[in-house]
This record gives structure tokens, sequence and C-alpha cells, in this order.
């Protein structure tokens, strides 16, 4: 199965043409093909023996009543015309419970899903805004101390936001926390204190990460770093980044209850089973005896009423973890470099602006220098002109 084009692996459209492309490229769509077709042939072919018993009894019919005999009903036939309005009324009295069931979890799932992706939108944008705020409150940025204030903060809220996937990231799950002291991220001393137990907790390690940006906030706030009355925001923000953090992997851990799940599976099952049972009698065709014995609409039929459960079943799997797989993932490692580019701008923002401010002053300076050299140059050289006019003995023809 060839994977996904870069479009239609983020997006996918509303218009026909793109569905069905994605649709031919879904990860085991072969599975989800084979098994309702499977059905459709164990059910057609218990159709097609039963049309061959009919076909058979007609036969025998014939041959002990004559060529010209109108045959009776036979036994098959008063089988399959009993069984068929009872199969009918079972199956339509039972399919409302496990469709409303397997529709009910598959909206649960679509939604758990939306807040999955809203919630790490959320942090990002927490953890932008509290790059705006220390940003836009940062003091004596001429200081070597402020800058790396700024880059504790940024490297902090970095590592945070990357502990909050790195284990249920199959793409940050592999990184280690030898890499974040190569990407600068951390020091050796700080790797060292995350790992002093020996294992990997990430959501302790995120929250070590946390308090270590607060902490640093504390301290640019007694340093006169931080502009006064900006350490209640700034807190407020960083907390509120930690709170959607917790919030996201709340929602991985929570799921529908065990028994609720169990129930669907089983009744869904049932169905499909009825499906495969019922559709030889309520899909019968008197046709396929004069034709053939193939039922060829029984197979048809139970595919068609089959294939949406097999495919929304599908669909649950795919969107309870969302991390994983190729189908409407969720792009966090996109979410983390978006984030990064945030804070570094943010965070250096008045780095810029004073250098920028300096540049000018500087070029300020310089041309209020040179003027003022050009202007004393020019009074030297009027008073010596004067001075020579002046002269008992000066050029006559300045005189005249």
């Amino acid at each position: 199965m060839p994977s996904l084009s870069r479009e239609l692996k983020y997006f996918i459209g509303y218009d026909v043409a793109s569905s069905y492309r994605f649709l031919l490229q879904v990860e085991n769509l072969t599975m989800m093909v084979v098994l309702p077709a499977g059905m459709g042939l164990i059910s057609g072919a218990v159709g097609s023996l039963l049309s061959l018993m009919i076909a058979y009894e007609h036969d025998v019919a014939r041959a002990l009543a004559g060529a010209d005999a109108i045959p009776a009903l036979t036994a098959s036939q008063s089988f399959v015309k009993s069984t068929k309005d009872a199969m009918s009324e079972l199956t339509n009295s039972f399919k409302f419970f496990p469709i409303f069931m397997l529709i009910g979890f598959l909206a649960y799932a679509v939604e758990r899903w939306a807040r999955m992706l809203a919630t790490a939108m959320a942090i990002k944008d927490a953890l932008s805004s509290a790059g705006l705020i220390i940003g836009g409150n940062l003091q004596l940025t001429h200081e070597k101390h402020t800058w790396q204030l700024a880059f504790d903060l940024y490297r902090y809220l970095n590592v945070a936001h990357f502990f909050t996937y790195s284990r249920i990231s199959p793409w940050f799950d592999m990184t280690t926390d030898s890499d974040l002291i190569d990407l600068g991220l951390l020091t050796p001393v700080e790797r060292d204190w995350l790992m002093k137990d020996g294992s990997r907790d990430t959501v302790m390690e995120r929250e070590t990460a946390l308090a270590w940006a607060l902490a640093a906030i504390g301290r640019g706030c007694r340093e006169n770093r931080l502009l006064e009355g900006s350490h209640s925001d700034i807190i407020g923000a960083i907390t509120e980044a930690r709170k959607e953090m917790d919030a996201f992997h709340n929602i991985i851990s929570t799921q529908q209850p065990n028994v609720w799940v169990m129930l669907m599976a089983v009744v869904i099952n049932v169905l499909l089973v009825l499906y495969v049972i019922g559709s030889p009698f309520t899909m019968y065709s008197e046709e396929g005896i004069a034709s053939g014995c193939v039922q060829i609409w029984t197979v048809v039929g139970v595919f068609f009423l089959s294939f949406p459960m097999t495919f929304s079943k599908a669909i649950i799997g795919w969107l309870d973890s969302p991390l994983t797989g190729n189908i409407d993932i969720l792009n966090v490692d996109s979410m983390l470099a978006a984030t990064e580019q945030c804070l570094f701008a943010e965070l250096r923002a008045q780095f810029d602006r004073d250098a920028q401010h300096a540049t000018k002053l500087q070029r300020a300076v310089r041309a209020w220098a040179r003027a003022k050299l050009a202007t004393r140059l020019m009074s030297r050289s009027i008073s010596s002109r004067q001075a020579t006019l002046a002269a008992p003995d000066g050029p006559e023809h300045l005189k005249a």
C-alpha cells in the first residue's frame, strides 16, 4: 500500500476525488474489505446451498409427478419462506441497539481526538503567551546575566513542552536526554538531576522543568531583571501551560468503561452474525433457480451491511491513539517547532531592539561628532580670516 502524500496526510478536504484517493491509501484497507467480503461469500454460499436444495427437490418432484406437473411447495422452500420473516423481524428489532452504541462510541472517539488537538494547540499558545509576557518585561537587557536568564527560560519551557509528548509520541520516545544536551536544551548537571533515580518519568521531568522556570522567574524578579509587578502575570501564564499539559495527559488516560466497550463489541458481532445467517433467507431470490444457484445479491447485500460496521470499528482504533500511525495523526513535532520559534523571537525581542537602538544611537553620536567637528573647523577658519583682514600688514587685495 503506498504511503500517504503530504497533502493527503494533513488535509483531505470534502471533495469526492480526494476522499477516495485517501481511502485507497488507508493502512489496512485490504483487511477492512476482505472481512466484509468474506462474510458476504459465506452468507452467499449458504444461500446458494439453499437454492441447490430447492432446485433438487423440484427436480425430484417433477421426476415423480411428470415433466408437465406443477411442482408443489417443497420442504426447503417452506423452510426459507418461514425463516425469512422470522430473521427479518429479528434483525430489524435487534439492529437499533448495536448501531446506536456504535454511533455513540464513534462520536466519543472523534470528540476525544478533537479535544486532544485543541489541548495540544492550547499548550502551544500558553507557552507562547508566557514567552511573550517574559520577553516584554525583561530589564537590564544589556547585561549578560539577563541574557542567561532569558536563555534558561527558553530552555526550560521547550524541555517541558518536549516531555509532554516524549513517552506517547513514537518520534520523541526515541530521543534520549543526551540528545537534549546536544541540542543545548539541557546541561549535563540538569540531565543528571532528572535521571537521579535511574528511570525516566516524563511527568516528573516536565514538572521539574517548569519548576526550574518558575525559580528562574523568581530570581529574575529579585535581581530586577523583570519589571516590577510582572511576576504574577508570568506565573499565571506558566501555570496555565502546565494545566493544559496535564489536561492532555488526562485525555490520553481517559477511556470509555471496559463494560461499555465489551458490550458494544459483543452486540456488533452478534449483529454481524445475524447478517451472515439471516441474509440467505431475507435476501433469497427465486430467480436464482432459473438463472443458476448462486445467490449473488446475498453476497453483495451482506458486504454492504457489514462494511460500515468493520470500517467504523477501524476508525475507533485509529482515533484511539492519534500520535501513532499515519492517519489523522497529531503532528506534535510541528507544534514544538512553532513554539520554539515563538519563544526564541519573544525572549530576545528586547535584545534585538536594544541592539538596533544602540546602533542608531551610535550612528547619531558619530554624526553629531562629525557635525561638531565641522562647526569648530569652520569657526576657526572664519576667525583666522577675520584676523588676517584686521592685521595692518595684511594683503592689499584683501584690505581693498
